[in-house]
């Protein structure tokens, strides 16, 4: 009975709010960093060249990571000249979207001999997917605007790492 009158309860919490002013915005955000299963200062972090400019890289390279990605991340926490690679176990056509990514981003796909295939721009919490232009075993995601500051394009070269590269290279 105890259960039933819980459950009632919190139902009665999750109707609609129609006419109801969301809270004034204040200046102080939320702390979503804290929604990470992965701390940025727990991940490796890879030096890459992107167009033979120094990019530093967070390492994901397991399904749960890769599956989190820059989820929760905003603009103040990451650098202009600061990524995430995605590692894959083999090369794949691959699409991305930007599910709890609250920043917009350039994601661009990377074949196993290090060329960018194609760069797509990410909107913030867009579902919508964004394909690669080929099988690529690696994704370098990146603050919007990135890639163009960089010079990349597709055609361009990322070196990555060997202590980092998987085995298709």
């Amino acid at each position: 009975m105890r259960r039933l009158m819980l459950a009632a309860i919190l139902l009665a919490g999750c109707g609609s709010q129609q006419g109801v002013k969301p809270p004034p915005a204040t200046s102080k955000q939320p702390d979503l960093l804290k929604n990470r299963i992965y701390p940025l200062a727990e991940l490796p972090v890879a030096d890459l060249r992107v167009n033979g400019k120094p990019v530093k890289a967070w390492v994901v390279d397991d399904e749960l990571k890769r599956a989190e990605g820059m989820m929760w991340l905003r603009d103040e926490n990451v650098r202009q000249d600061q990524g995430m690679l995605f590692v894959f176990p083999k090369a794949q056509p691959m699409s991305f979207w930007m599910k709890n990514t609250l920043m917009p981003l350039d994601i661009a796909f990377i074949s196993p001999k290090g060329k960018i295939l194609n760069i797509q721009q990410g909107k913030p919490e867009d579902e919508t997917p964004l394909p690669s232009k080929g099988s690529a075993l690696y994704v370098l995601e990146m603050k919007a605007g990135s890639m163009q500051a960089l010079g990349a394009k597709p055609g361009s070269q990322i070196a990555i790492p060997d202590s980092v590269a998987q085995g298709e290279r």
